[in-house]
């Protein structure tokens, strides 16, 4: 299901365009398990994810000598409350083994550098969506997702807003990623929904089963894709009884003079 959770920021237009590229062999995946992967946060490629800032960390410290300070008088409740802030860095580390997410990239049109940076070979594609489709496309999962717009922050001298809430370290990035401009959906391996608990996890994440007709609005092509590539992406999304709209990429139009 869609959760809510205020640190879980909608787009201002709900129906802003989202895409999520990928290669072939996944779309392929995502067809046949009627699913979006979710990859654990210690699998991701950006060491820092899961991470918190050194100014958030301080705030920490800061805010656990002041309590030192208010019960200096009771030794085992002090000697006991940085006991728990000494272990609590392994805490946060251990987090991101039972956190997923699923990114999708904020744009109204295709980008030539997202292409560039998660294409393996000029055989992909991008799944063009919306922030309301993936909503709406996770509604009757057994696992409560959790989508939100990722902040951007100097993880030198910014700290999070909400500096005590699990989920932040998850909802901000370093600025030298703002060109991601990304939309995050996230899942905990302990989050459910009707009761039931979440679908198995496996080493590198686990696959959150959606609704792909309420979620896919077109497949597009990589601009550099030979011209059968279309052919072939549209024979199968036929064969698995889909009928998605397949467009290539006008990046690859001949400029004019």
């Amino acid at each position: 299901m869609h959760g809510q959770h205020a640190l879980f920021r909608a787009p201002a237009n709900a129906g802003e365009r989202i895409w999520r590229y990928m290669d072939f062999t996944k779309l392929v995946s995502m067809l046949h398990t009627q699913s979006l992967f979710f990859c654990r946060a210690d699998k991701l490629s950006d060491p820092f994810e899961g991470s918190y800032t050194a100014s958030t960390i301080r705030r920490f410290e800061e805010r656990g000598e002041e309590i030192a300070r208010e019960f200096e008088d009771n030794a085992h409740f002090v000697k006991n409350m940085r006991d728990g802030l000494a272990a609590i860095s392994g805490v946060r580390r251990q987090a991101r083994e039972r956190t997923a997410t699923n990114c999708w990239h904020r744009n109204e049109r295709d980008s030539a550098a997202m292409w560039s940076l998660y294409l393996k070979s000029d055989e992909g594609i991008a799944v063009a969506s919306t922030y309301a489709r993936l909503c709406d496309s996770v509604r009757e999962s057994e696992s409560q997702v959790l989508i939100g717009v990722v902040e951007y922050i100097d993880y030198e001298t910014e700290s999070f807003p909400h500096f005590g809430n699990l989920f932040s370290p998850y909802l901000h990035k370093r600025k030298s990623f703002e060109h991601e401009k990304e939309l995050r959906a996230v899942v905990q391996a302990d989050s459910t929904a009707h009761g039931r608990a979440v679908e198995p996890w496996n080493e590198g994440g686990v696959s959150i089963r959606v609704d792909l007709d309420a979620l896919i609005e077109a497949v597009y092509i990589a601009p550099s894709a030979p011209a059968w590539f279309a052919d072939v992406v549209a024979a199968t999304i036929a064969r698995f009884g889909r009928t998605f709209t397949v467009v290539q990429s006008d990046l690859s139009k001949e400029p004019l003079f």
